[in-house]
């Protein structure tokens, strides 16, 4: 199966909000998902399963063993969580190892992968790894100013490791109904990038309260238009990707 990093340079784009329900997601429609955290700071880690144990720095560790964590009966979503410990490698030159392991995972389940707002060591690991490139982005004018100066650094990368991605596609996030602005940079980008640009997530109050909960947009009982947002996108994905 394939490998995916979502990333962005720039913070606040809702990186961590796409990746956790997008595979809840998928998940949900059957597929078997593991979300690795490469985030210091844990967010999707604290919302998926807060008590999980920090697993995701082992993957630059020789002497460690990674073990997935199920977060459900079927065991079809799974993940590595992040913790402090990753703090030690930051400066990683393990990159190597981290590939080699999470490509070793990539045969069994549909792995993603949470970066952090930066290109440092475990990004690049990250990128290393990764057959498709996810990059969320925020429908406003700074967040979609930025994507051809990430699309330089995906390039970069790519030169670096010797082989090109599959996929790079964005995803507009925050999209509010009736605003002319957002509206039109959603235009824009279709435009610049036809054919990469996936379902976009709408603003919506509820979804932002889901971390408060631990809650996504698989959780039994959520409705509305954030879980009609999330399914579409998973679908169109996987269509894309499969």
């Amino acid at each position: 199966m394939k490998v995916i990093s979502v990333i962005n340079q720039k913070g606040g784009v809702g990186k961590t909000t796409i990746s956790v329900n997008l595979v809840a997601a998928l998940a949900k429609a059957g597929r078997h998902v593991a979300l690795i955290d490469l985030d210091v700071q844990a967010l999707a880690s604290n919302w998926l399963k807060p008590d999980a144990t920090a697993q995701s720095h082992k993957l630059f560790d020789a002497k460690e063993t990674p073990q997935l964590e199920h977060l459900d009966p079927a065991h079809l979503l799974s993940i590595l969580a992040s913790g402090q410990e990753l703090y030690s490698y930051l400066h990683t030159d393990a990159i190597e190892l981290y590939v080699s392991r999470v490509r070793k995972l990539a045969e069994h389940v549909l792995v993603f992968a949470d970066h952090a707002a930066d290109f440092g060591a475990i990004s690049l690991a990250g990128l290393y790894a990764a057959d498709v490139v996810l990059v969320p982005v925020a429908l406003d004018v700074l967040s979609t100013q930025g994507t051809m100066k990430l699309l330089d650094t995906l390039e970069r990368v790519a030169i670096q490791r010797g082989k090109a991605f599959e996929h790079i596609l964005f995803i507009p996030n925050r999209l509010r109904d009736n605003a002319r602005i957002p509206r039109r940079l959603l235009d824009a980008l279709r435009d610049q990038y036809n054919g990469r640009v996936l379902t976009p997530i709408r603003e919506n109050a509820a979804l932002a309260e889901f971390p408060l909960k631990n809650e996504t947009v698989a959780t039994p009982g959520v409705n509305g238009k954030a879980q009609d947002d999330f399914h579409a996108l998973a679908a169109l994905l996987w269509e894309k990707i499969k």
